[in-house]
């Protein structure tokens, strides 16, 4: 398994446990859509899950993600600073251009 990391939580925001994301791909729209799976890394532990998306926006040069997995900001507090990654053998061809 080949991870891609498609961005680090920095915060937290609300109390649902949407979390503020530095993203570094360039495809944040498609890798964050509703139903999507991704993986999140601690990087102290090196534990990684797997999560849901349940809710993307973008507002101010930040992704704010929220996964359907983590309901609350309690269970949110111990993913900040953890990778977003997601399996390069999970990704669909990209387009031509």
């Amino acid at each position: 398994m080949k991870l891609l990391t498609l961005g680090k939580i920095i915060k937290r925001k609300g109390l649902d446990g949407t979390f503020k994301v530095n993203s570094s791909t360039d495809f944040a729209l498609e890798r964050y859509q509703k139903g999507n799976k991704v993986l999140i890394k601690d990087e102290k532990t090196k534990n990684i899950i797997e999560v849901t998306v349940k809710r993307y926006y973008f507002d101010q040069g930040f992704d704010y993600v929220s996964f359907e997995e983590i309901k609350t900001i309690e269970e949110a507090t111990p993913y900040i600073n953890s990778l977003i990654m997601i399996d390069k053998d999970t990704l669909p061809p990209l387009e031509e251009d």
